[in-house]
């Protein structure tokens, strides 16, 4: 039986829809797969307009000591003048530092350090810095403060 002028028609809208319909599916597949594997692109910098000074500054020096319920990790510590040290607080009660065996500490100011938060001090001086925790006298540490010679 010999399809009609029509049925042929119609066979030839449906294959040319089916073959758009593939190649529209692969062409979105290959664009998904290139934006895959594309290295991610850093969002280009403003222009700038004024003149900035591009010297480059040091970063501060920092160091970390934690106080724990067994004392201060490190419990010594070295570093050089102008060092930012932290004291992250890893216990549950809220901490003090207090200075020890005639150490001054100038602007240690306000110590107490919260549950899980931490206190900041920079040394500027070079010198032995000896401190302990007001909550526990036995927790002792030692700062000690020396140019780089």
């Amino acid at each position: 039986m010999e399809d009609s002028p029509q049925s042929k028609k119609s066979k030839k809208i449906i294959i040319v829809a089916v073959g758009v319909a593939v190649v529209t599916i692969s062409l979105v597949g290959w664009l998904v797969l290139q934006m895959m594997t594309r290295a991610p692109q850093e969002p280009a910098a403003p222009a700038n307009t004024e003149a900035t000074d591009m010297t480059a500054q040091p970063a501060a020096a920092e160091a970390q000591v934690e106080i724990t319920p067994d004392g201060f990790v490190p419990a010594e510590i070295t570093v050089a003048p102008g060092t930012r040290i932290v004291w992250i607080n890893t216990t549950n009660t809220a901490q003090s530092l207090m200075p020890r065996g005639g150490t001054q500490l100038e602007n240690f100011g306000n110590t107490e350090t919260a549950a899980q938060e931490s206190y900041v001090f920079t040394f500027t001086t070079s010198g032995t810095y000896a401190y302990a925790s007001k909550n526990s006298p036995a927790a002792q540490g030692v700062v000690h403060v020396k140019s780089a010679d």
